[in-house]
């Protein structure tokens, strides 16, 4: 199975209030913890990852 992230959603949003400007979490945390979490388990409940590759617009893991 492969999946397919865009990767325009995980830049951080800006919202300008009142002349402040604030940042939301910036979701590629996220991308980056799933990432170290599947490379690390070896369970047989758990999806192993094989290889991730990184494009300009995407990234795509290539799980079991």
């Amino acid at each position: 199975a492969i999946k397919i992230i865009d990767i325009k959603f995980l830049q951080k949003d800006a919202i300008n209030y009142k002349n402040f400007i604030f940042y939301q979490e910036k979701k590629s945390h996220h991308v980056t913890m799933e990432k170290n979490a599947l490379n690390c388990l070896n369970h047989i409940g758990v999806i192993k990852l094989y290889e991730s590759i990184k494009t300009d617009e995407k990234i795509y893991f290539c799980l079991e």
